[in-house]
């Protein structure tokens, strides 16, 4: 999740620059409804990230602010890229008790040579250490990884992609000058 927040963080960076001050003004006055409901599934992750106490019932909680909240904002472009990257991550995290998956063999990919026991959460992070042949649809899970020595950066999910591809796209029509089509799907 921190590592989420960080490249949208270095996508809207890149675009400020792109755009400037006059697009960080179309940014802000951007329809975007139920800020509040978004605000409280960051607690709410963020609550399970510290604490590793009651993950399914606050990623439930999760799921249900985040649908509220792109329900809200489905005519904007990119939310329905959001929602899938949402959805794909939130059914992955359910069926293995509210945490996502990551394989002992992606850590190894990363760097991580030293043996991490299965079952491991490792602390301020919404992951669980399973083999994929115990792992429910390790398909979805952190398993993708920048090529070469990015790969210690982070691994991803299939849901982080749609989640990244959805944002990018969203702050990008936000952001660009009048003459464009800006907000319809």
């Amino acid at each position: 999740m921190i590592i989420l927040m960080i490249t949208f963080t270095l996508i809207l960076t890149v675009l400020i620059i792109w755009y400037g001050w006059a697009g960080v003004v179309r940014l802000a006055m951007m329809p975007l409804r139920g800020v509040p409901l978004m605000l409280l599934a960051l607690g709410a992750q963020l609550t399970s990230i510290m604490t590793h106490q009651h993950r399914l019932a606050l990623l439930l909680i999760t799921a249900v602010l985040l649908t509220w909240f792109c329900w809200l904002n489905r005519r904007l472009v990119g939310v329905k890229l959001i929602y899938i990257g949402i959805a794909l991550n939130i059914v992955v995290m359910a069926v293995n008790g509210g945490v996502m998956p990551i394989s002992p063999a992606t850590l190894n990919a990363m760097g991580y040579h030293h043996a991490i026991a299965e079952g491991t959460e490792p602390r301020f992070s919404k992951s669980v250490v399973l083999d994929e042949d115990r792992a429910i649809l390790p398909g979805l899970s952190d398993r993708l990884l920048l090529p070469g020595p990015l790969a210690v950066i982070a691994a991803w999910s299939i849901g982080d992609v749609f989640l990244i591809l959805g944002v990018s796209q969203l702050l990008w029509h936000a952001m660009r000058g009048p003459g464009e089509r800006r907000y319809a799907c």
